[in-house]
């Protein structure tokens, strides 16, 4: 399970330099890519925690939902900012 989230994250970071070649509404720099990064690997790194300190299907779901719905949020603050004025 753990190199198919591995693999999921890098998938997913490969989507916009996919999207980059082909439409011009993509446009990513250097520190997009490492802030993004940084943050798939954050999600993954506590979902192995999280994996590590349960055996039980109940609390792994729980605890992969709450990853995912931080990382949702985090990212959509950095995009447009929705938690406060900006």
């Amino acid at each position: 399970m753990r190199h198919l989230v591995w693999f999921i994250a890098a998938v997913v970071l490969l989507v916009p330099a996919a999207a980059m070649q082909i439409t011009n509404e993509v446009r990513w720099d250097t520190a997009d890519f490492v802030i993004f990064g940084g943050m798939l690997i954050a999600a993954c790194l506590a979902f192995e925690a999280m994996t590590a300190l349960t055996n039980r299907a109940r609390y792994r779901i729980a605890g992969g939902l709450a990853i995912v719905a931080t990382f949702f949020v985090v990212w959509l603050e950095l995009a447009v900012g929705i938690m406060g004025p900006g």
